[in-house]
């Protein structure tokens, strides 16, 4: 008995160090420590992350190796992914910005959808002179966001423009 709870011990005690910069500490938590949560209960591993004071930047996580490993993959596609992330901008005349929404969203939403889930941000209806769409997310998925706003402005250019406004 006493042998096999060593023999546990020692499994469920190996050891891995990742290095990621101070700056992505706090998205490895995640808001309100819901990612690591996550990992840490998915792969039963003991995550240790140093403090903000510490110089360090070593992750230590701690469990059976398969765990181990699988948390540290789950980390270092969270980087990966976040490495990719670009912010880009597109100028379409404000007047446009109704239409690319379209009712309730559904174009925007539908475009989202299509396109990786990339952001797409819309400056406020109140400033008219902005005619700024920012997009952020990979830069595969904004390209092709680009595509479809600029297809669907063509259209609507072609189409001749008009707004239907309730009285």
């Amino acid at each position: 008995y006493l042998q096999q709870h060593v023999k546990d011990m020692q499994e469920s005690n190996y050891k891995e160090e990742i290095q990621i910069v101070k700056e992505f500490h706090r998205i490895i938590i995640g808001k309100g420590g819901a990612f690591i949560k996550k990992i840490r209960d998915d792969t039963h591993t003991r995550i240790d992350i140093p403090s903000n004071e510490s110089e360090s930047n070593a992750i230590v996580l701690t469990g059976k190796q398969e765990n181990v490993l699988k948390a540290k993959a789950l980390i270092e596609d969270k980087i990966r992914e976040l490495v990719n992330i670009k912010e880009d901008y597109l100028e379409v005349p404000h007047q446009y910005h109704t239409a690319l929404i379209g009712k309730q969203g559904h174009i925007i939403k539908q475009i989202r959808s299509d396109c990786g889930g990339v952001v797409i941000s819309f400056p406020p209806e109140s400033n008219a002179n902005d005619d700024r769409i920012v997009l952020k997310g990979t830069a595969e998925d904004i390209k092709r966001a680009k595509a479809e706003l600029l297809k669907l402005v063509d259209m609507r250019h072609e189409l001749g423009y008009s707004e239907e406004i309730s009285v």
